[in-house]
């Protein structure tokens, strides 16, 4: 039984190497680089390495979190915000944190750029309100002295 397992194993790692220089050899045909040797001989398998999974959730991580940070401060100054219309106060009350907390919760990076492009999106929009009420609040602010300007 030992010996057929053993045997097995050689047939595998025969037909992998052989695999492996059939694709190297492939890719010499149509002109492409070499693996880079980091990889290792397990990398065409999925062709993507799980470190490289990894490194990658790593990297997106800190954007993710910088851009969460800018929609929570924005989120801040929107919640100071008297007349916000009850969709928007429920989105920046509920829907918002909820995302946050279950993307933040994830360790995949598709999600995490999914989390940084919606994180970016919202705080835009965020933005625009704010941009809004500071409008709104100026007019109000000047619009009884130019009338009283021009009625005067």
């Amino acid at each position: 039984m030992y010996e057929k397992l053993r045997e097995s194993e050689r047939m595998r790692l025969k037909m992998q190497n052989r695999l492996q220089h059939a694709q190297e050899d492939l890719r010499a045909a149509r002109g492409e680089e070499p693996p880079s040797p980091r990889h290792g001989s397990n990398s065409f398998r999925s062709g993507k390495d799980s470190s490289d999974t990894y490194a990658d959730a790593e990297h997106d991580k800190y954007p993710m979190y910088f851009t969460t940070a800018l929609c929570m401060a924005a989120f801040l100054y929107v919640y100071d915000i008297p007349d916000v219309p009850p969709f928007e106060r429920k989105l920046t009350n509920v829907i918002a944190p909820i995302v946050w907390t279950t993307a933040a919760a994830t360790k995949h990076p598709a999600l995490y750029k999914l989390l940084i492009v919606g994180n970016l999106v919202f705080f835009g929009y965020l933005t625009h309100m704010l941009v809004q009420w500071k409008r709104e609040m100026a007019i109000g602010a000047t619009a009884p002295s130019a009338a009283m300007t021009f009625a005067g």
